[in-house]
């Protein structure tokens, strides 16, 4: 099924079982796996994924490092959804597509707001005050994200998550609470950017299906809820 105009695309069966066979004859495969499967099975975004810490996946015990078990549930919290707005992602809607070619910042006012701002900088010139445009820019309301919990109960998933801290702990990694769970071929974090960059790259350029992006997977799982 293909999404509408200007919308990710929806996958069938048939596409997401290639999009498992691309995965499964490349490098980092249970990384792979991982990201898709957050992304179909839960309906996480890129950032989301890409800022995801290991306690929010894992319950880690002390005993490390065979002291871990994949959570029953994920508890995401409000500092890494949407609203928390790390960096641009392709879900940005608030920034105009011309502002983001030329580099300018823009504003939004309400006629009411428009009116009380041409009248102040009238005030202003006729006081003889310098007129600094900064002074005259509306608030903007702080946008925060919404803290969501989501039970992991599909097993490609929870296998997915299991045999994936097994490769990082093989590769020497300590299982620090914080620390990011989907980590590069660098052993560095994922920028939101740069995570929509793989999930495309998988879909689009390994896996061949047109109209994909990292936003797919989340669309997908909307549509399987109906």
């Amino acid at each position: 099924m293909a999404g509408g105009i200007g919308q990710a695309k929806v996958f069938s069966e048939e596409q997401l079982t290639r999009v498992f066979t691309e995965i499964a004859t490349r490098k980092h495969p249970e990384r792979n796996l991982c990201v898709v499967l957050l992304s179909f099975s839960l309906g996480l975004r890129a950032q989301e994924i890409a800022l995801l810490e290991n306690q929010l996946l894992l319950d880690i015990g002390d005993q490390y490092p065979a002291g871990f078990e994949v959570s029953p549930e994920l508890t995401l919290p409000a500092r890494l959804t949407k609203g928390a707005r790390a960096t641009a992602t392709d879900d940005d809607e608030d920034i105009d597509s011309e502002s983001k070619r030329s580099g300018r910042k823009s504003v939004r006012f309400n006629l009411n707001e428009f009116d009380d701002v041409v009248k102040l900088i009238a005030d202003d010139a006729k006081s003889g005050n310098i007129i600094e445009p900064t002074n005259y820019y509306p608030a903007r309301p702080k946008k925060k994200g919404k803290s969501r919990v989501l039970a992991i109960v599909d097993p490609l998933l929870k296998q997915a998550l299991y045999n994936y801290t097994l490769v990082k702990l093989e590769s020497q990694h300590k299982l620090y609470k914080k620390a990011p769970f989907i980590v590069s071929q660098k052993d560095g974090p994922y920028s939101p950017n740069t995570m929509q960059q793989l999930m495309a790259k998988i879909y689009r350029e390994w896996a061949g299906i047109k109209g994909a992006s990292s936003h797919s997977g989340r669309r997908t799982f909307a549509t399987t809820l109906h």
